[in-house]
């Protein structure tokens, strides 16, 4: 079972990237490169969706359930 979130990206003030799951509250993370950050914001995609399925909790807003993973990605 694959989900697509979206996720928004942007460098910050302080030269750290943000990538924020923005369907999943508190679901953010700030990091030195845009790899980084996109790394740890699967990371916790992944614990959050962990949390909330076995308790039979809706998907989040935006948040899809698919067979496959998807292949587009749009960088501002």
């Amino acid at each position: 079972m694959c989900y697509s979130v979206p996720v928004r990206t942007g460098k910050q003030e302080d030269g750290l990237w943000r990538a924020e799951a923005e369907g999943i509250q508190g679901a953010f993370v700030d990091a030195e490169t845009l790899e980084q950050a996109l790394a740890e914001i699967h990371e916790v995609i992944v614990m959050a969706l962990h949390l909330d399925l076995p308790r039979a909790e809706p998907l989040p807003p935006g948040v899809e359930q698919g067979e496959v993973l998807p292949f587009t990605v749009t960088v501002p």
